[in-house]
């Protein structure tokens, strides 16, 4: 054996004795791994190494020279000095709640908005790098020792190719600068199969665990350029919006706290976790887009045989047109979706039930004849009270995800999507015609709108250009999200049918009313009533009150704790850097996911938002400044509100989880852009 294939096979076990210790999972894969698709390709007397497949050689026999050039060319684009074009940062119009976390940090960055107009943020290290790819791992090695990197995430879907780098590079030198320091690492995701889709999941949880570096520090380093690789970048860039609506923050969590335990207090029950007799049912699942009044008269003639459900602001539109659902679905908590609903005919809404999450507004429920209750699994309430009760997760961010999501669970089969358009072809008609938002008199909800602004475009069924917004774009993904779980889980068993004439949803598939009627028409007449039966039984067990009181307890004895941690981490070091500013902000998003989370996920959720703007606004607003004065006086800022907004935090929660929850209580009538308001005495 040559000396060359010597050193080499020493390499490989040193790496393999390093992961042993500290990849356990790593070795034990690769411990006896024979790679069977590609071979290295040691070059000794040109001191080269390359990796050789079917398709032939990858670096023509040069794999150090290609690394140097690669390394170089990244370094190009993406070196200290250069500008990193990403998401731009928070301001005050984003930050209008005059409520208690949105005024902190409103204050604490209007100020500072004026010193953040840059075109992007001047690089002075890597926050977090994804080497997308390792090959022989060389352009790792390289740039780990060129610059300065605080996260790294190393993704190779083949693990024949990983294998090799196990015997060109020496991974422990490239991993222990990351180990054992606060605020730094470094991790690996590894495809078992070779498929690069496997990875995807595994690679969006590490990098939503990294705020706040993703998404604002967030570079891809993509080794040969390789397709399939940049199609999973591009599909994470495309779902960071879905992240960053999906924070939520502790002036909404805790007012939807206060209307979950008024409700708990009025003892609504909770839905059944499955539904005897749904799979069998059509059910129609009816939002409120401009199709609507294209279907309306599918609807009407099918009325008889199926389950109907309403889902937000459509009930107004369906009541227009002379049909009444089955059940209704609520989802939004604002004090809002009340005055909408209460405009209605008061002797409809009594004939009509309604499910909704736990934390609606709580007068909601005076105004229907019967009335359920669900679990959002995205939300504080749920992690607090849902053992045992029904929880649903992936019914966000709107009411016809709720719906979706509710009727997965009951356990219907054959879905029908109406008025889920997610978007529209003219600007004039963004709902129904019938809908609150299109009515030329609005009474007294005259201030309720549209809101067209970051406006965006997607594809519609045939390809056309369809309008959309953040938020329907939101609910469109998560829509698929939720069909394509479905077609893995459970392909042949249901169906899920768009009725829809807006933004395509990928993975349903799409009816013509004519087909809809076809479908349906060999289906009987009723059946509806003994279903409903069912599902609105006077049986329904509610929430004890004597474990929402327990709950409360232990909730504000961990919010005291995790308010004295925090504050300890940000009063201790020094910030005298961006580099000192991003390793604590990782260090605070560390706490909330892997203790605070694993203490009490209910409070996890309840303040993981406004936390998370905090160290984004931290990261982001410092970053823009430079170096110099002026950021030195905004990160001393942003620690003392920070400091003081952590401080008032637990007195705040059992100011509000302490109080009567009766009908005088003011903050069951505040939309969440009203100023907060408490009862005389609490």
């Amino acid at each position: 054996m040559s000396n060359a294939a010597t050193a080499f096979i020493e390499r490989r076990a040193r790496n393999l004795k390093f992961f042993r210790e500290h990849y356990p999972n790593i070795y034990m894969f690769f411990a006896e791994y024979k790679m069977s698709r590609y071979r290295l390709n040691i070059l000794p007397e040109d001191q080269e190494v390359d990796i050789v497949g079917e398709s032939g050689s990858f670096y023509g026999n040069q794999g150090k020279a290609f690394a140097k050039a690669e390394v170089a060319s990244f370094r190009e684009v993406f070196s200290p000095g250069k500008l990193l074009k990403t998401v731009a940062p928070i301001n005050t119009g984003g930050l209008y709640y005059p409520r208690f976390m949105h005024s902190r940090l409103r204050e604490l960055v209007q100020p500072y908005q004026a010193d953040i107009q840059k075109p992007g943020y001047s690089l002075e290290f890597y926050p977090l790098m994804v080497f997308m790819g390792v090959g022989l791992g060389l352009q790792v090695e390289g740039l780990c020792r060129q610059e300065k990197l605080q996260h790294a995430i190393i993704v190779e879907p083949q693990p024949d190719i990983f294998a090799a780098s196990l015997y060109a590079v020496d991974w422990e030198k490239i991993c222990r600068p990351f180990m054992g320091q606060a605020g730094r690492s470094i991790r690996f995701i590894l495809g078992m199969t070779g498929e690069v889709d496997s990875i995807y999941s595994d690679l969006w949880n590490a990098l939503i665990g990294h705020c706040p570096a993703y998404p604002v520090g967030t570079m891809f380093f993509t080794h040969r350029g390789d397709a399939e690789c940049n199609r999973i970048v591009d599909k994470l860039n495309h779902n960071m919006m879905l992240f960053l609506s999906s924070w939520g923050h502790y002036d909404d969590e805790i007012r939807q706290f206060n209307n979950a335990l008024h409700t708990f207090n009025r003892q609504v029950p909770f839905i059944p976790d499955h539904l005897d007799g749904a799979e069998s049912m059509p059910v129609f699942l009816v939002g409120n887009g401009p199709s609507l009044d294209d279907r309306i008269d599918v609807i009407r003639q099918l009325r008889e045989k199926v389950v109907l459900v309403s889902c937000g602001t459509a009930l107004r539109s369906l009541l227009q047109y002379g049909i009444e659902p089955d059940f209704h679905v609520e989802l939004e908590s604002d004090f809002v979706t009340f005055r909408v609903l209460d405009a209605l005919d008061h002797e409809t809404l009594k004939r009509l039930r309604l499910i909704s999450v736990s934390h609606v507004c709580p007068l909601i429920f005076d105004l229907f004849g019967q009335s359920r209750i669900y679990f959002k699994k995205e939300n504080c309430i749920a992690q607090f009270f849902g053992d045992g009760n029904p929880v649903i997760a992936h019914g966000v961010p709107t009411c016809t995800n709720a719906a979706l999501a509710l009727s997965l669970h009951l356990g219907f089969q054959d879905i029908y999507l109406f008025g889920m358009d997610f978007g529209y072809h003219d600007r004039r008609y963004h709902h129904s015609k019938r809908s609150i938002y299109q009515a030329e008199d609005k009474g007294n909800l005259s201030d309720i709108g549209f809101d067209p602004s970051e406006e965006m475009e997607v594809k519609g069924w045939q390809g056309e250009p369809v309008y959309t917004t953040p938020i329907y774009f939101s609910t469109l993904r998560m829509t698929e999200r939720v069909i394509g779980e479905v077609r893995r889980k459970n392909r042949d068993a249901v169906a899920i049918h768009a009725c829809a004439d807006g933004a395509k949803i990928e993975g349903a598939d799409w009816l013509s009313n004519e087909q809809i009627l076809e479908r349906l028409s060999s289906c009987g007449v009723g059946g509806q009533g003994a279903l409903l039966a069912k599902l609105f039984a006077p049986e329904a067990q509610s929430l004890p009150r004597e474990t929402v009181a327990e709950r409360i307890a232990f909730a504000g004895e961990i919010l005291r704790a995790a308010s004295r941690d925090l504050t300890a981490m940000l009063r201790g070091g020094s910030l005298n850097s961006l580099w000192e500013v991003s390793r604590l902000c990782s260090q605070i998003n560390d706490y909330l996911e892997e203790q605070l989370e694993k203490k009490s996920p209910g409070l996890y959720y309840l303040v993981r938002g406004s936390v998370r703007v905090f160290i984004l606004v931290g990261l982001s607003y410092a970053w823009m400044m430079g170096r110099g004065d002026r950021r030195k006086e905004f990160i001393r800022v942003w620690r003392a509100a920070f400091i003081d907004a952590l401080q008032a935090l637990p007195d705040h929660f059992e100011r509000v989880t302490g109080k009567s929850f009766e009908q005088d209580d003011p903050w069951i009538r505040q939309a969440i852009g009203n100023e907060e308001v408490f009862a005389e005495g609490v």
